[in-house]
């Protein structure tokens, strides 16, 4: 029997995305274990981590408490994780890793060198990418040239990444365009609501709080807006940014206008009741978020970055924008949600697309 040992940084990173890959293996006769950070407090509920550790329960899955840091942690801590790593690479002598975070996969192939393990590394978004900062080209690219000789294959979700892994020296460069959605899921989503001249104009994103998602550029696109009053703004997520757009909510007399829904299981039936999904992040792999909008036959604003490129097609599905400017995301509020049959022109299109 193959031993497999999957790695995610944080239990959400595999509850999202990784729960297929763990039932495929276990259907193929493997025996499989877990390594993640389960006592960080991220992006899912506590009820849905505990669904997820009595899923890996009931299916005899071995799980390890590792506690990797979001983003690069510290010297001290990062040795203490390699030592634990060690130790149960060891104990365990696995045929493949698969692993799929920055950090976590770092430490991860620097001890599978010394056991000669494969490692299969998925990438759900690159640190360094086109407008990335200067330090981060420094850091990260230069620490993943110098891992891709240790990488079994590599596999990439958007074609931004696919063409720069070609050119890193990894052995295998695989491109497979995102971990999908469940399609059957959606199929009675309505693709654009009937709604009365007096209604406002529903905007939802979906995603963490945090600088990255950066939802602060919708706040204050909104502010801006010439049809403020005509709009609301669903926000479905938790994070450390809670606090920071609840006081800009209220300094800018934003309470009519937006909702912090928090985290939300009902993402389906709050997107079939939207007229648009904005999508402002700064840095994306390939988002579920936006499939899951286009699913629904719903319009898109999204940020001009790779991923989302990947995805949405200027003037065809939605709109495109520089994250950086919410001047330029308040045009478009003000230009296209008037736009009844522009809106449902996108929509359709997202859908059969």
């Amino acid at each position: 029997m193959k031993k497999v040992l999957l790695v995610g940084s944080m239990a959400s990173m595999l509850a999202n995305f990784n729960k297929n890959n763990l039932e495929i293996l276990l259907q193929l006769g493997c025996e499989v274990d877990v390594v993640a950070n389960f006592s960080y407090e991220d992006s899912i509920s506590t009820e849905k981590k505990r669904k997820f550790t009595d899923f890996l329960d009931e299916n005899y899955i071995s799980y390890y408490q590792v506690p990797f840091p979001r983003g690069i942690g510290n010297f001290k801590r990062n040795l203490k994780i390699l030592s634990q790593l060690n130790r149960i690479f060891k104990e365990k002598s696995y045929d493949l890793i698969h692993t799929n975070s920055p950090l976590a996969s770092v430490l991860v192939r620097v001890v599978a060198k010394k056991f000669k393990i494969p490692v299969l590394y998925t990438v759900h978004g690159f640190q360094f990418y086109q407008g990335a900062a200067k330090k981060d080209w420094l850091i990260f690219y230069s620490v993943e040239r110098l891992l891709s000789t240790l990488t079994t294959a590599v596999i990439t979700i958007n074609q931004e990444d696919y063409m720069r892994a070609q050119r890193m020296g990894y052995r295998n460069v695989i491109y497979i365009p995102g971990v999908g959605i469940n399609l059957s899921k959606f199929n009675n989503s309505l693709e654009q609501n009937s709604r009365n001249k007096d209604s406002k104009y529903i905007v939802t994103s979906v995603g963490e709080l945090n600088n990255n998602k950066n939802q602060l550029c919708v706040l204050k696109a909104i502010k801006k807006s010439k049809i403020k009053d005509q709009l609301q703004y669903m926000i479905c997520g938790v994070g450390e940014n809670h606090e920071i757009y609840k006081d800009f909510i209220e300094k800018n007399n934003l309470e009519n206008n937006v909702t912090l829904l928090g985290y939300r299981e009902d993402i389906k039936d709050i997107l079939s009741n939207s007229d648009a999904f904005v999508f402002p992040s700064f840095r994306e792999g390939l988002s579920v978020s936006v499939m899951e909008a286009m699913a629904c036959g719903k319009p898109v604003f999204a940020s001009n970055i790779r991923g989302n490129v990947d995805l949405i097609d200027q003037g065809k599905g939605g709109e495109l924008f520089d994250p950086n400017d919410s001047v330029m995301l308040s045009k478009l509020f003000d230009n296209v949600l008037p736009n009844s049959s522009l809106l449902s022109q996108y929509g359709i299109y997202n859908k059969k697309r």
